[in-house]
């Protein structure tokens, strides 16, 4: 250690007696070439693999920049001086650059290994410092003395001793001293002639410092200065571990005699049962409301007498007091993101804050929320009413609260399409020149109709209601001479109706049941009135409703007309099956308003020349658990009306007048496990009109026999482009066409093809132009949004049919889309 460091030298006040370690000199001249030039440091690999070989530190450069560059604010607490230097953004600390102050800075390091200091040589500090402890360095090795001073935030009044505690290391002459400095306006920082003495023990050897800092009710600030550094063989001061303890000045706003303590509400988590349940005007165990989020500042209560009436003017506009006790925030200067000086246009985050929130509310299908409350804030605060997803605690809707209103009632409609939320009050943003609270009272919450208990009173107002049993109906491939045959009331456990659960589906199925209406003594209050047809859906598992065979639905569209009702967590849509292969050809979803009674709803039937089934297709929409119920449908009164073809056998079956409209990606056209397909043959379609129907539009500008022309008074037109058909759709050019030209069929065929939508929303249909010309009869493939790459899709063609449509159409509130079609084959 001889080689590296001076012996017996008195690095408080003496002299040096031995020649200090050979190297030093190039340490110093890299600290100093660090504050100027980063890039002077790869000079010196030698010298730094050197001074972390002996001495265990390594340079971080531009290690503090982040703790320079802070807007000197004024501290609220003393530990807000604490500083260990790991997170040195966090420090309230800065080097003083300028006003003449001093000539060097001072620079970060971290411990690398557990290389130990020279116990004599560089101390009081302890020798022995943890592996990536970091810490502060300045030094040099110029004859004229380099002072570095680093200095505090600001202090805005003192009224106790306080007490600084830290740790540093002298070498080689180097001294550092306490400062107590202030902030003039027309001088800069100013140092005040007391100088606080330096107590590091009677033994400065592996021991921390303390100072003795007298109060003082002007601001102030506490300064560090390393000084003495004027040794020509370099000398240097290390710092770390900064505490401070004292008792500040109050400088909050002064509420008198009000009292705020901890927010110990009943609030648990749970869903309500009852939206009245969130109404809270006393804050205590009976209140469903609590704080949720992260931030310094929290929610308390408020109790006692009510601030003084002159400070609410002053803070908040209104001089009403509130009626205590009330949910309290306070939010001290300095908390958030936001300055008087970009208060309008700057980037929030309200994660910052922490939010008032209730228990979760449950609903079965979108809601209506009416809340009331009463706010009190200061002025420059924003702050928001939310509906929170309960679990993700994504953001769903929010209303800006508009504090003026208050002491008033104010009131917000709040309208959820989402199952499971929280109501919440959310601070967006806050002036951190000033000192902020709020104040909320009087809590009101009522609404949502399909909320709370409702939705466990509806899974059990069928039960209660009705018993279920088995279905004793069957299918037995019984014909079907008129549309009326298909209609069924259920009576009798459906023995009668040609309605049945399909046999030979494995799997997760669902069956549907009977359910046998009970003697209810509130007539006004029951659903349907006579049996129904029933499914439970267990397992989160489908179940489906089948007819017997219909032989084909001539012209004029047929209507299936039923009752129904769901508990908000099923679905019902109606749907058409081929007879033999169950594939679907079409479905549609049944929507209901209102889950408190059944509903009649209509069903358009499309006309079709080959032999299908009706399907009734129930399913959940959520899973059981977490607050969802089990998923119910009911269904009733089945009334068909159609032209249909009487059960007499033919040789052949003919393809579906429509559009096969499930997506590429979404659920199977084909119901899971369906039963066998019929092996009897079909027709094969003229090939010549298969070739010239088909085009994959990479024949340069070519559109094969396809055109298109202008639609009403859009100027949109499709092209061949980039080797597909393409379009723009924009502004009043709302719709575009592609059209093929005329063919004769002498056999079903199919048309697929691939559509892609980007740069927008758009809608895609399909027109068959048939003999009859039933262009009122198009079918919707896509609808809304981008398809996020190719779809494909196909049509069925009929011998009828003479001309294919393909149209596109801007969505509801878009300005613009781009839709290509491509790879057209027959």
């Amino acid at each position: 250690m001889e080689a590296l460091f001076c012996v017996n030298c008195d690095i408080i006040g003496g002299q040096q007696t031995t020649k200090a370690f050979p190297f030093y000199s190039l340490l110093l001249i890299i600290i100093i070439c660090s504050s100027f030039c980063s890039a002077c440091m790869p000079g010196y690999e030698q010298e730094r693999s050197r001074l972390r070989q002996y001495l265990g530190v390594e340079w971080l450069p531009g290690g503090i920049e982040k703790m320079d560059v802070q807007s000197p604010r004024n501290v609220r607490h003393p530990s807000d001086l604490n500083c260990d230097f790991s997170k040195p953004e966090l420090c309230k600390w800065r080097n003083v650059r300028s006003g003449g102050h001093d000539t060097l800075d001072f620079h970060l390091f971290r411990k690398e290994d557990n290389v130990e200091f020279p116990v004599v040589q560089v101390r009081p500090g302890p020798s022995k410092v943890a592996v990536g402890d970091q810490l502060l360095l300045t030094g040099d090795r110029k004859r004229d003395e380099q002072i570095a001073l680093l200095a505090s935030h600001p202090i805005k009044c003192q009224n106790t001793t306080g007490k600084l505690t830290f740790t540093f290391w002298l070498y080689n002459g180097a001294r550092i001293e306490v400062l107590i400095l202030e902030d003039r306006e027309d001088e800069g920082l100013h140092e005040l002639p007391e100088k606080p003495q330096i107590d590091c023990g009677t033994v400065q050897m592996n021991t921390e410092c303390t100072v003795t800092i007298p109060p003082n009710l002007q601001p102030f600030q506490l300064g560090l200065r390393a000084y003495d550094i004027k040794n020509s063989e370099g000398s240097f001061v290390m710092l770390d571990n900064i505490n401070y303890e004292a008792q500040f000045c109050k400088i909050s706003i002064d509420f008198g005699p009000m009292i705020s303590e901890h927010l110990l509400t009943g609030a648990r988590g749970e869903f309500v049962n009852d939206m009245a349940e969130l109404n809270c005007d006393q804050f205590g165990v009976t209140c469903r409301w609590r704080q949720s989020g992260t931030g310094k500042s929290i929610w308390k209560r408020a109790t006692g007498t009510p601030p003084p009436a002159v400070m609410l003017l002053n803070e908040t506009g209104t001089n009403i007091e509130p009626d205590l006790p009330s949910a309290f925030l306070y939010i001290e200067e300095g908390s958030g993101l936001i300055s008087r000086n970009n208060l309008l246009d700057a980037d929030t985050k309200p994660n910052e804050f922490r939010m008032l929130i209730s228990d979760p509310i449950h609903c079965i299908g979108p809601s209506s929320i009416d809340l009331k409350f009463r706010i009190w804030s200061t002025k420059g605060i924003k702050l928001s009413v939310c509906l929170i997803e309960a679990e993700s605690l994504n953001v769903h809707i929010c209303h800006p609260i508009i504090p003026s209103l208050s002491p008033a009632q104010i009131q917000h409609n709040l309208q959820s399409t989402v199952l499971n939320f929280a109501i919440a009050f959310r601070i967006e943003n806050v002036n951190i020149d000033f000192e902020n609270f709020v104040i909320i009272d009087d809590i009101e919450v009522a609404g949502g109709d399909q909320c709370g208990d409702l939705a466990a009173k509806l899974e059990n107002k069928l039960l209660d209601q009705f018993l279920p049993v088995p279905m004793l109906s069957s299918l037995l491939s019984r014909p079907i001479h008129s549309a009326q045959e298909l209609s069924c009331d259920f009576s009798k456990r459906a023995i009668g109706c040609k309605w049945a659960n399909p046999e030979g589906l494995a799997g997760d199925v669902n069956a549907w049941e009977i359910g046998v209406r009970k003697k209810q003594k509130d007539a006004a209050n029951t659903l349907f009135d006579g049996d129904i047809a029933l499914a439970q859906l267990h397992k989160n598992a489908p179940a489906y409703l089948v007819s017997e065979t219909i032989q084909c639905v001539l012209q004029n569209d047929g209507t299936l007309k039923l009752r129904t009702w769901n508990n908000g967590n099923a679905r019902l849509s109606v749907c058409i099956v081929r007879a033999h292969t169950m594939e679907i050809l079409d479905c549609q979803n049944v929507e209901i308003e209102d889950s408190r009674t059944e509903q009649e709803v209509l069903v358009d039937i499309p006309t079709t020349d080959e032999p299908v089934k009706l399907l009734l297709h129930a399913e959940a929409t959520t899973k059981p658990g977490n607050g969802q119920h089990q998923g119910q449908v009911a269904v009733d009164s089945i009334q068909f009306d159609a032209k249909i073809c009487p059960s007499i056998p033919s040789a052949s079956s003919f393809a579906v007048h429509g559009v096969q409209n499930t997506p590429l990606g979404s659920s199977p056209s084909v119901i899971p496990n369906s039963l066998q397909s019929d092996n009897s043959p079909h027709p094969v379609p003229d090939e010549n009109v298969c070739r010239l129907l088909s085009c994959d539009f990479n024949n340069g500008e070519s559109m094969c026999l396809y055109s298109s022309t202008r639609v009403s008074s859009s100027l949109s037109l499709f092209r061949a482009f980039n080797r597909s058909a393409f379009s723009m759709l924009f502004g009043r050019n709302r719709v575009t066409m592609i059209e093929s030209s005329q063919f004769h069929l002498n056999a079903p065929a199919r048309l697929h093809f691939d559509f892609s939508i980007t740069k927008g929303s758009a809608n895609m249909h399909v027109c068959q132009d048939s003999i009859v010309r039933e262009l009122d009869t198009c079918l919707t493939i896509f609808e809304g949004g981008e398809t996020l790459g190719w779809q494909h899709d196909f049509i069925e063609l009929t011998e009828n049919d003479r001309k294919v449509y393909i149209i596109a159409r801007l969505g509801n509130g878009a300005r613009k889309a781009s839709v290509q079609i491509d790879n057209l084959i027959v």
